[in-house]
């Protein structure tokens, strides 16, 4: 039974997306390891703007792009190019995300990763 828990639990823990956390549960707050991550840049009341980029420190070089969605109708991709990045703006509160998209050529993509803020 033990056993059952503990593979359940580690389960759980591999599919939660990765969200901002104090820097001593993380490498970076707001990254995931595969190297994609998320910044607030400002808070004014309800309306918020977000970085996404992909930080070759925690992953190689990815060609590909990022994908920002949140709340407030905050739906954005960056270009496709090695380390994309992205800012984007919503307004109200909710989870704002930044996905890692890796081109894999003829309009084909593979998701890397996501991570996410609580705005």
């Amino acid at each position: 039974m033990r056993t059952a828990v503990g593979a359940v639990l580690a389960a759980a823990a591999i599919a939660t997306v990765f969200t901002a956390s104090p820097a001593s549960a993380a490498p970076i707050p707001g990254c995931a390891p595969s190297g994609v991550c998320i910044d607030i840049d400002w808070r004014d009341g309800n309306f918020y703007q977000v970085t996404g980029y992909h930080d070759v420190a925690l992953n190689p070089e990815i060609y590909g792009h990022i994908h920002l969605t949140g709340p407030g109708g905050l739906d954005v991709n960056s270009n496709d190019k090695v380390r994309p990045i992205i800012t984007g703006s919503g307004v109200g509160p909710g989870r704002a995300c930044a996905e890692l998209w890796k081109a894999l050529g003829g309009g084909r993509y593979d998701l890397v990763n996501t991570a996410c803020v609580d705005i």
